[in-house]
Order: C-alpha cells, then sequence, then structure tokens
C-alpha cells in the first residue's frame, strides 16, 4: 500500500511540474496546471484486477507478446517514480518552454525540455482538450560511451498506459521492451475498424459499457444505446436511419454498419479490439496549416480547403467546401503520409494523403462502399471559398409555401402564428450531417430571438416522399435533436426540391437557409453549412447570421 501511495503521488506529481514554473520565466500564458485533471484518480485503477497489461519485448527483430495479469504497476514505473525528486527544491534542472493552442480541436500543448545531464526526465508534453488532460507524455534517458537507455511513457486519459523502453550496450546488448496497459472498469476502449474498398481501413476510437457505445470523432460524441437480439447487439444510431449490429466480447467486435438510408442492402464490415494506448511518436512531416484542395471525380473537380492541426504524430481538422464541411476529422501522420477519418451515423468518410513535392500532396477519399474521388492540394493560407451568400439566388421578393407538419396539419406563412413574424426557412434532410449541425445551432438562434419575434420553419426532403414513409424518418429527427419548432414534410425527394421552392434559382446544397422579414420578403439566402469545426468559418457564420436577424425583425 505503502508503494502504491507513492506511486500514485510519483505520477500525479509528474502531471504538475508547477515548481519548475518559477524558473521557466514569464511565458505571458496561464499557468498549465492550476486546475490539472486528476491522473491519480486513474492510475489508481491500475490495482483494479481487471486492467491488464501486455509486454512485448523486440530481441534481435523478433517479437514476442505476453499478457501479465497482475502487473506490479510499481516495477513497471519505476524510472518515472524514481524521477519524482526533479520536482524537489535544489534539484530542479532548468527547462525550457514550448506551448501551442489547436484551435479547431481546442487542443492546448505544452512541451518542457531540457538537456541538462542532472535531468532525468528529458522531455515532457501535455494536452489539454477543453481544459482537461488528453494526453501526456515523458521522456526519461541515461547515456554513455557504451551505453544508452530509453525510456518512454504515455498517458491517455481513460484509457491507459504505454511505456516503451530500449537498451543498447555496444557489441553485447540491443533490445526493446513496450509495456502497455488498457483501463478495463465499467468502461472499454476500444478501435472500431470499417472495412472499405482497396483494402482501406477506417478507424475511430470507442468506449464500450454494457448498455452503451460511445464514438469519438475528435471533439464530437456519439452516445449510442444498445439493444439485444438474440446473440447480435444492436447500436441505433441517433438522428439517422443506421444502425451497427455487433458480436461482442470481452476484447473483441464483430459485424457491420448498415445504413438504411441507402438501401436494406448498404453493409460495411465493422470489427473492432480493446484499444491498446499508442505511444507518443513525434512526426517527419507536419501537416498542419491550410490547403488549398481539388476533390477530382472523373471530370469534375469540386473545390475545398483542408484544415489540418497536428501534436506530435497525430492530426485533426476538417475539410470545407461551398457545399458545407466534412466535420470532425481525426487521424494521424506516419513518414511523409496522412490518415484522417470520421464516422457519424450518416456517412463513414476517409481520407488519406502523402507529400508529392514541396508544400504539396495527392492522395483519394473515401465514402463509404458507393464513392471514390482523387485529391490533390497546395499549401495555401490565402484560399478561400465563393461566398455562400452569393451562391443561390432569389427569384422572387415574397415567398409562401403550404406543407403538412407531423400531424398531418397544413402549415402556411399565411398562418396566424407567423403573421408579422421574421422566419428562417431550413431547407434541409434528416439524412444530412451539416442539417443536423445547422438544426443545432438553429436552436440556439430560436431561443435567443423567438420571444423579439422570429420564427423558424424546417422543410425536411426526404428520401421517401410518402407522408407515411418519411413521418417516422423524420419523428426520430426531431425527438433526438430536441427540435422546438415546427419540420414540414414537402413530399419532394431531394432531387425534385427546386420544384417545392420557386422562390430561389436552385437547391445547390443542404442545407440552405433562407431568412425573411417581418412582411416574408426574401432578405438574406445562405448556402450550405460550415459548422463548429471549420472554427472561424463557422464563427463567422455565426455573427453574420445574427447581424441579419437583428435587421430582419426590425
Amino acid at each position: 500500500m505503502k508503494m502504491m501511495n507513492r506511486l500514485l503521488v510519483a505520477v500525479f506529481s509528474l502531471s504538475l511540474l508547477t515548481s519548475c514554473l518559477d524558473e521557466l520565466g514569464p511565458t505571458g500564458d496561464e499557468k498549465p496546471f492550476e486546475n490539472t485533471y486528476n491522473i491519480a484518480q486513474d492510475t489508481a485503477k491500475l490495482v483494479n484486477q481487471n486492467t491488464d497489461l501486455y509486454k512485448i519485448a523486440v530481441r534481435e527483430g523478433k517479437r514476442d507478446t505476453a499478457l501479465i495479469e497482475k502487473p506490479d504497476w510499481s516495477k513497471e514505473l519505476l524510472p518515472f517514480i524514481e524521477a519524482e525528486n526533479f520536482n524537489t527544491l535544489g534539484n530542479k534542472p532548468k527547462y525550457q518552454i514550448d506551448s501551442a493552442y489547436l484551435p479547431l480541436s481546442k487542443i492546448k500543448v505544452y512541451r518542457y525540455y531540457s538537456d541538462k545531464e542532472s535531468a532525468k526526465i528529458k522531455e515532457a508534453v501535455y494536452e489539454y482538450q477543453n481544459g482537461k488532460l488528453k494526453r501526456a507524455h515523458f521522456e526519461a534517458n541515461k547515456e554513455n560511451i557504451v551505453y544508452k537507455f530509453d525510456q518512454n511513457l504515455t498517458y491517455t486519459a481513460g484509457r491507459g498506459y504505454s511505456i516503451t523502453s530500449s537498451q543498447n550496450v555496444k557489441k553485447v546488448l540491443d533490445e526493446a521492451f513496450s509495456v502497455r496497459s488498457v483501463f478495463m472498469n465499467d468502461s472499454k476502449p476500444f478501435r472500431l475498424t470499417f472495412h472499405l474498398p482497396d483494402e482501406k481501413k477506417l478507424m475511430v476510437r470507442a468506449s464500450l459499457k454494457a448498455d452503451s457505445l460511445v464514438i469519438f470523432n475528435n471533439l464530437e460524441r456519439i452516445a449510442i444505446p444498445l439493444t439485444q437480439n438474440g446473440d447480435s447487439t444492436i447500436a441505433e444510431l441517433p438522428v439517422f436511419q443506421s444502425e451497427l449490429h455487433l458480436k461482442i466480447s470481452d476484447k473483441r467486435v464483430d459485424g457491420y454498419w448498415l445504413n438504411l438510408d441507402k438501401g436494406s442492402d448498404y453493409r460495411i464490415p465493422v470489427t473492432g479490439v480493446l484499444e491498446m494506448p499508442e505511444p507518443y511518436r513525434k512526426a517527419e512531416v507536419d501537416f498542419s496549416g491550410k490547403w488549398e484542395l481539388q476533390i477530382i471525380e472523373e471530370d469534375t473537380t469540386m473545390p475545398a480547403i483542408a484544415l489540418f492541426e497536428q501534436s506530435g504524430s497525430q492530426l485533426y481538422g476538417t475539410i470545407r467546401t461551398e457545399v458545407g464541411d466534412y466535420r470532425y476529422l481525426s487521424g494521424s501522420v506516419t513518414g511523409d503520409s496522412f490518415r484522417l477519418s470520421t464516422f457519424d451515423g450518416s456517412h463513414a468518410f476517409y481520407f488519406e494523403g502523402a507529400l508529392s513535392g514541396s508544400d504539396q500532396y495527392e492522395g483519394s477519399f473515401y465514402s463509404g462502399i458507393h464513392y471514390k474521388s482523387e485529391l490533390k492540394a497546395i499549401r495555401n493560407e490565402n484560399a478561400e471559398l465563393r461566398d455562400p451568400d452569393e451562391l443561390t439566388k432569389s427569384t422572387e421578393k415574397q415567398m409562401n409555401f403550404t406543407f403538412p407538419n407531423l400531424a398531418g396539419e397544413k402549415v402556411s406563412l399565411d398562418d396566424e402564428r407567423y403573421s408579422g413574424k421574421a422566419v428562417v426557412v431550413n431547407v434541409m434532410g434528416t439524412w444530412c450531417p451539416n442539417c443536423m449541425d445547422e438544426t443545432r445551432y438553429l436552436k440556439k438562434l430560436y431561443e435567443k430571438y423567438n420571444d423579439r419575434g422570429l420564427e423558424i420553419i424546417s422543410l425536411a426532403f426526404e428520401r421517401e416522399s410518402s407522408f407515411e414513409k418519411a413521418k417516422p424518418i423524420v419523428q426520430k429527427a426531431v425527438q433526438d435533436l430536441g427540435i422546438p419548432y415546427e419540420v414540414l414534410l414537402t413530399g419532394y425527394t431531394p432531387q425534385n426540391a427546386e420544384k417545392a421552392i420557386p422562390e430561389l434559382d436552385k437547391i445547390m446544397s443542404f442545407p440552405t437557409m433562407i431568412i425573411l422579414s417581418r412582411d416574408h420578403k426574401i432578405v438574406h439566402v445562405h448556402t450550405g453549412f460550415n459548422g463548429p469545426a471549420t472554427g472561424k468559418a463557422y464563427d463567422k457564420f455565426v455573427k453574420e447570421t445574427e447581424g441579419v436577424v437583428e435587421k430582419a425583425l426590425k
């Protein structure tokens, strides 16, 4: 017990580094560890009998893996326990500090490093996301003319540890060890793989409990309840018409994703394994920044902008187009190549690319099993897309329509409820993730301006034109998203949307937002939606939209 207490204090003290701050000098930034996440709390889980430890040894190119069911963590973490005195007054090496902020991912990175021989910890890297510790990495080494010993520890919050060690004695010994722990309590960390054409593997992180599954797409968390159907487990995705059909064991998942929006036979094989925490890796290439991108399919080219952020070998970001964004992407960099993916229940997106020259990359984009295109990009911090407020034009000054709501009642802009009210008309479909994101924004807009005279109406264009077939699909989205305003079923499919809204010259994107004044004149049309994953583009949209609404309410 005494050793475990010492272990907890030691690992927690590594997370603080506060006693080094006075030697670092002023940084012009907040102190990063005043309200740090309690690493000791997760470290305590190591004494749980369900915590597994995998030892991987590499000798002369041969790899052996062994499962240690009751590991002695005080032994495994000994080099870092011994290093606790680097926080002790009078025995502090001077550390330099670098910091960086990844605004799209809301990740703050702090890096402490020292070249002093007395520093047992040569480098420490901390990543905080939304103020909570996401990952911590420590490097320790000893070296002389005949002997070299390196040991690295990476802690991933809520998932586990990875420890890599290597030792080399000239002409005598050269071996490497890897130790990985997985926190196994009521929630198990899994990595799900969607098997796409051309042997491509779209991978997403997940957490599995007895009654729920959580999918992680960078900042996005998708909580999915689980139900049993014989020997299979069904995960019905929120909002969309899709399901995961899985067979789950302690350390493995097998099954498929069924996307009913694309048909009852649209299935993608899915496998999953207990996720071994990955060691922190530095990358040879930095893909972070803004890229002018072309998405090429045969003779058609779609302009886009890739926004990437990178910490070590971890890559995050999104891709903007003139009709919407590809939402929350995450992945990794290996050598001069990268992979990014996301799964939101409606789409399974996979991007890959490799440098093809100075500040250029080429690659491929897969959407599930039905679509593939080529990618060509050049780094360009000044890249811009066309103004989304200028892409769709109104052909009439006034707007009106009549469509049924979910109760089958006819709703029109001429109704008393909308008389003298400014109205936002949201052209959408429940199959569309960008529409889901815009709906979440419109809920906030409704809460802010409804008591001042703003109404919102969504016009749903479903793949099912029949009212009876479309109704339960739309009801599910309304319930899952908590939509407080009317959603009307147009009876038109997305391909025929222009017939339902003759007041516009075209419908080139779902969603499209139309803002009407109090006398229901069209004052603004916005094509597509760049959501929260796009950072500044989203912030600009919110500011400009609220400015238009303010004028429409006058």
